[in-house]
């Protein structure tokens, strides 16, 4: 696993941590969980990853199919940050 990895995994594991001594979406407190955890994927900087949708690139050799390929790699970590952050900050009825 690249250091990288190792960061944003020790990095989820804490704010995970933090939100589950908070409390968790129930249905009752939507106002307060909504402006809490949009903080959280802000500073985890996966927010945007809820309003973007991307396909795997075709494969390539050229430049661009390089960054193309970069760029999913990236959304597809933060998409997957924010879902695990999102689900672990909700009562699982509420899921």
């Amino acid at each position: 696993m690249s250091d990288m990895f190792r960061s944003m995994a020790l990095v989820t594991k804490s704010i995970v941590a933090k939100l589950n001594k908070c409390e968790n979406l129930n249905g009752d407190n939507y106002e307060i969980w909504h402006m809490k955890i949009q903080y959280v994927l802000k500073e985890q900087e996966a927010l945007e990853a809820l309003n973007l949708t991307m396909k795997e690139p075709e494969n390539g050799n050229t430049t661009q199919h390089k960054r193309d390929k970069n760029a999913f790699a990236a959304w597809k970590r933060k998409n997957s940050l924010a879902r695990i952050t999102l689900l672990s900050s909700m009562k699982n009825d509420v899921m």
